[in-house]
């Protein structure tokens, strides 16, 4: 009988013990909630149109080219001000083009993208564009022009959101996770979008970088560049090769296929830099028809903006985005033999994104943990030579314009700051997010 009540105060335990983690087996969280936003073939298959006064919500990319500053909204359109005076840009105008996220400009002729599209657009009267020529982005999937009615996922909007998740739901103490067809996050792990979020086999991206001639220059999140009469552009899995030499028709010569996880592009001399969420590709191209792979570097899983001078290659790493990295780091790669890429070394950093190098001064963003200037004359002692910390501005990329002007963009807005003396940056003007 002893042994029966022993038992059942066991059981009864156990029961209150379950009970009392039932009642609380739940957790309040707050996620940001990425809603996907379609948009049909029709859709895409517009006419550029202006839209004045439209102020800036969602900055992207930054381009810039004869004076005029183009600030990309992320999915929407493009920006564009007067900056002949940097200390107070002048609005000049807004290009409305559905799902669009980079752009490159050569001879006044833009090209600009969205999931279906590769657009040339005549902007020699800046604020009237005339679209000259629009073609396929994937000539050879037929279905998707085939069926407009088809919807493409295009980009996706950002909702904070407070819900609490019992112990039950398959969900519950999860980093990220599906619902709805919408991505959730944990709010604050550093998630970035651009076309098309997580789900990247439903869309196409574009970007821009450096570039010569009669040409504009952007950022290193760049996923097209030009060289003489060449546009390359990457896509999601390939190099394409399109001859512009007529700008205002675009013909595509080739693609290369390079395996999935391809972001960026950065030419330097007669070589492109492309990086990849597994490593960086080189190619020679000396044959600017026919770029030829040279060597493959690998590292880490992450997303990784490029950018080379003097033989040099400065590459970021992060964690908490779309590529599923988790590594927060920046890579120094010796590339004087572009047939055996060498790791000089790599360095720790918070969360760095995008990045510049001018002058030996190496300008690394740090998302939330603001912008970093370094002495990188020394590549094995890059961090020990911090020169200046902005801590008090999200920062995504920049592009240094020469030794004095650097142009910074994040979520805040964009920045553009006087760095003659690097471990002062001076802020000359700003054009700050309207939400």
């Amino acid at each position: 009988m002893k042994t029966l009540k022993l038992l059942c105060a066991f059981v009864f335990l156990g029961l209150l013990s379950q009970s009392c983690l039932e009642d609380k087996c739940d957790a309040t969280r707050e996620y940001v909630r990425y809603n996907p936003v379609y948009m049909s073939g029709q859709e895409l298959a517009y006419d550029v149109r202006t839209v004045d006064g439209r102020s800036l919500e969602n900055p992207g990319k930054i381009y810039f080219y004869q004076n005029y500053l183009f600030i990309n909204e992320k999915g929407v359109g493009i920006h564009i001000y007067d900056n002949a005076d940097p200390s107070s840009p002048k609005y000049v105008t807004f290009y409305n083009l559905p799902g669009n996220f980079d752009m490159a400009i050569k001879n006044k002729t833009l090209f600009a993208d969205n999931p279906l599209f590769l657009m040339a657009i005549n902007i020699e009267d800046i604020k009237n564009p005339v679209l000259t020529s629009r073609d396929r982005i994937k000539p050879e999937e037929d279905w998707l022009y085939e069926n407009l009615d088809q919807r493409h996922v295009v980009y996706h909007t950002r909702s904070n959101i407070v819900e609490t998740f019992d112990c039950s739901d398959q969900n519950f103490g999860q980093r990220f996770f599906r619902r709805d067809d919408m991505v959730w996050f944990a709010e604050g792990n550093g998630i970035t979008f651009d076309r098309g979020g997580f789900n990247a086999n439903n869309v196409l991206s574009f970007g821009e970088s450096s570039s010569s001639g009669n040409s504009g220059v952007g950022g290193s999140f760049a996923r097209f560049t030009i060289y003489d009469d060449y546009l390359y552009t990457v896509d999601q899995s390939s190099l394409n090769i399109w001859d512009i030499a007529n700008e205002a028709n675009p013909e595509r010569i080739t693609s290369k296929h390079l395996g999935w996880g391809i972001e960026t592009i950065f030419p330097y001399q007669d070589k492109l830099f492309i990086g990849s969420n597994a490593g960086m590709f080189i190619f020679d191209n000396s044959d600017p028809s026919n770029p030829l792979q040279t060597a493959e570097f690998r590292h880490a899983q992450a997303c990784d903006p490029v950018v080379v001078q003097d033989d040099i290659a400065y590459v970021t790493l992060r964690d908490g985005n779309q590529c599923n990295g988790f590594d927060n780091q920046l890579d120094v790669i010796d590339v004087s033999n572009i047939y055996r890429p060498s790791l000089i070394k790599s360095y720790d950093m918070k969360h760095p994104h995008g990045l510049a190098i001018r002058d030996n001064n190496l300008f690394i963003c740090e998302g939330n943990f603001g912008l970093k200037v370094f002495d990188a004359s020394d590549a094995e002692a890059i961090t020990r030579n911090e020169l200046a910390h902005l801590s008090d501005i999200n920062a995504y990329d920049v592009i240094s314009l020469n030794s004095e002007l650097l142009f910074l963009v994040g979520s805040d807005g964009f920045f553009q700051y006087n760095v003659k003396d690097p471990k002062r940056p001076s802020l000359i003007s700003s054009i700050l997010v309207e939400n």
